[in-house]
C-alpha cells in the first residue's frame, strides 16, 4: 500500500513453490486486491527444486481459479528464450499455448515475460517460436540491468541463462565493460535493428535492475537521450519511455 501511495504501481511476483497451501495463496490474491488495489501480478514457478505446497508451476496457480475469483485483470508469465531447466521447449510453448487460451476465455490480459539473455539471438528465435505456433500474446522482454561481471554471472547461473552466459564468459572484457558502464545497449540495438515483423510481439522491455535502481534508471535516461538524438529513432524504443 504505500507503493501504491507513492505513486508506483505495483506487480507482486509470486513463486508457485514457495506456497505452502492453496490458503496461503488465496490470503495472499485476497490482501493484495482487497488492501493494496493490485490489478497485476507476475507468476514464476520458483528456484526451489521441491514446491512447499500444491503448486509446482504457475499452471496449477491457473487451475486453481483464484485468480479470477479473486479479480485479477492482467496475468504476467514468464518466458524463457534459452529454455527452462525442467521443461523442454515443446512444453513450455504448451503452456504457453494454454495460457493464451485461458485469458481469452475469462477476459483478462495475459503478457509474457522473458528471461534475461546477453544476446539478440535467442530472444529472436523464441519470437519467431510463438509467431510459428500461434501465440499472439505480448511479449516484454527482459533485460539485465548494469552490473559487475560477478553479479551477472551470479544472476546468469541461478536463472539457468545458457547460450548467452557462454558468450559472456568468452567475451568478458568487452561484457564487462559494456554492461557495467552503459547496459544492454548490444542486446537492445540488435532488437532495434531487427526487421519490424520479426519483433511484432514486443510490447515492452523489463530491466531487472542488478546492480542497483539508481544505475539502471541512469542508463535507461542515456540511452533514451542518445536514441532521440537520432533523427529516426527505431519505432521499438518507444517501449523504454
Amino acid at each position: 500500500m504505500a507503493l501504491r501511495r507513492a505513486g508506483f504501481n505495483p506487480v507482486p511476483h509470486i513463486a508457485a513453490r514457495e506456497m505452502a497451501s492453496r490458503e496461503a495463496l488465496d490470503d495472499f490474491l485476497a490482501r493484495a486486491r482487497g488492501e493494496a488495489d493490485i490489478k497485476r501480478v507476475l507468476l514464476i514457478a520458483g528456484d526451489v527444486a521441491i514446491a512447499r505446497g500444491p503448486f509446482r508451476s504457475s499452471h496449477d496457480i491457473r487451475t486453481s481459479g483464484l485468480l479470477e475469483a479473486h479479480g485479477f485483470g492482467s496475468v504476467s508469465v514468464a518466458g524463457h528464450p534459452e529454455g527452462h531447466p525442467f521443461l523442454d521447449a515443446p512444453g513450455t510453448l504448451a503452456l504457453l499455448w494454454a495460457w493464451g487460451n485461458w485469458g481469452r476465455e475469462r477476459g483478462i490480459h495475459v503478457d509474457i515475460v522473458t528471461q534475461f539473455c546477453f544476446e539478440r539471438a535467442p530472444i529472436l528465435g523464441f519470437l519467431d517460436d510463438l509467431a510459428m505456433r500461434g501465440i499472439a500474446l505480448p511479449v516484454i522482454i527482459g533485460l539485465a540491468g548494469p552490473a559487475s561481471p560477478a553479479t551477472l554471472t551470479k544472476f546468469a547461473l541461478r536463472c539457468g541463462i545458457g547460450n548467452s552466459i557462454r558468450a559472456l564468459r568468452a567475451q568478458i572484457g568487452r561484457y564487462g565493460r559494456l554492461l557495467t558502464d552503459t547496459g544492454p545497449d548490444e542486446v537492445v540495438r540488435g532488437l532495434l535493428s531487427a526487421p519490424r515483423a520479426t519483433t511484432a510481439q514486443i510490447a515492452g522491455f523489463h530491466l531487472f535492475p542488478f546492480g542497483g535502481l539508481r544505475k539502471s534508471a541512469a542508463w535507461r535516461r542515456d540511452f533514451l537521450d542518445e536514441l532521440h538524438r537520432q533523427q529516426e529513432p527505431p519505432k521499438l524504443a518507444a517501449h523504454l519511455e
